[in-house]
């Protein structure tokens, strides 16, 4: 819900979500779904852009915890 929340509200807001989020989920699984639905707001304009966005340093911490649990 507040990841929604933070993608219509803008970037920068998605940016601090993403921020605070690493440190307070511990479900691998979860973060790969935060990280997979910022990747493909900001890839708005097609689909092939979505693996180029989850390497973006914003997304990058996500992925970091995911394969570190």
């Amino acid at each position: 819900m507040l990841c929604c929340f933070s993608i219509v509200t803008g970037t920068s807001y998605l940016q601090q979500y993403c921020t605070s989020v690493v440190n307070a989920i511990v479900s691998p699984f979860v973060l790969l779904d935060i990280a997979m639905e910022s990747a493909s707001f900001l890839a708005v304009s097609s689909v092939s852009q979505v693996t180029q966005q989850i390497r973006l340093p914003l997304l990058n911490s996500l992925l970091q915890k995911c394969l570190q649990m």
